[in-house]
């Protein structure tokens, strides 16, 4: 059910923002997605982070390890690796109010994993206990065990991670000013994708009724 919320809230959410401008902050450590399939994870050591919020209960934080020249609308990717994540805050947990524990969801969430130029996109939800709230000069928090399922890719990414896991502490700056900028950029990737081939069960063929001849009348009766 928690995946299924996040999934939903995660369809459902605008691009806000995107605002990756280095600003020195050291107190979040690596973002983490493992595998659920195999022994296979993949660390995200942000470079560039920020986030952007509308009002006091939302956010849009957005982490990555790509050089700002690859974030820039329109630039080629040739042979840039890297990763972009977008952790959507759609409701602040409050004591009383709102589910804290690790099993409700109120995030959503945005991997994109771009491989010697290739795209692949996962996403999903979970939990994530602020630190802070939205619309403070820094926001951070912590996220354990938030789900992901592989989105879409473009034809010659690989997708290696499949089903995963998502943990980690994020910390990021508010910086409004390139947010629309690297969320168009995102957009922008996010257009090249193909989605995965559906897995939804045939439904079984439908018989057709069975044709009936009119009656005749019996002889000697009208």
């Amino acid at each position: 059910m928690k995946t299924l919320l996040c999934l939903a809230a995660w369809c459902g959410m605008a691009v806000l923002g995107l605002a990756l401008g280095g600003c020195g902050l050291t107190g979040a450590g690596p973002i983490t997605a493992r595998s659920v399939n195999n022994q296979f994870d993949l660390q995200l050591l942000p470079t560039l982070r920020a986030y952007s919020s509308l009002d006091k209960n939302t956010a849009d934080i957005y982490l990555t390890d790509l050089p700002r020249e690859v974030l820039a609308l329109g630039a080629p990717l040739n042979d840039s690796s890297g990763q972009i994540l977008h952790v959507h805050l759609f409701i602040s947990p409050e004591a009383g109010e709102t589910p804290i524990d690790h099993t409700a969801c109120s995030v959503a969430v945005r991997l994109v994993i771009i491989s010697r130029g290739q795209i692949g996109m996962y996403g999903g939800g979970g939990f994530l206990l602020p630190d802070s709230d939205p619309g403070d000069a820094t926001f951070a928090g912590d996220m354990r065990g938030a789900t992901l399922r592989f989105l879409g890719s473009t034809p010659g990414f690989a997708d290696r991670l499949g089903p995963a896991e998502l943990s980690g502490s994020i910390e990021a700056p508010k910086d409004d000013a390139t947010s629309t900028l690297v969320a168009r950029r995102l957009d922008e990737l996010l257009g090249r994708l193909k989605s995965p081939p559906p897995t939804t069960t045939p439904e079984p063929a439908k018989s057709e009724p069975a044709k009936t001849e009119p009656s005749k009348p019996e002889p000697g009766k009208p």
